[in-house]
């Protein structure tokens, strides 16, 4: 039961991380549009 649980905890980790890093991939992109569209008005 314990083993179970400590692997549910690594998932749950480890899907936070890939979000994590997804989001800032995400928020950087959308800086980068709103910096370029800015410049082409």
């Amino acid at each position: 039961m314990v083993l179970q649980m400590d692997k549910v905890i690594s998932h749950a980790h480890a899907t936070l991380g890939t979000l994590m890093s997804q989001q800032s991939i995400i928020g950087g992109i959308t800086m980068k549009i709103s910096n370029i569209s800015r410049l082409i008005i």
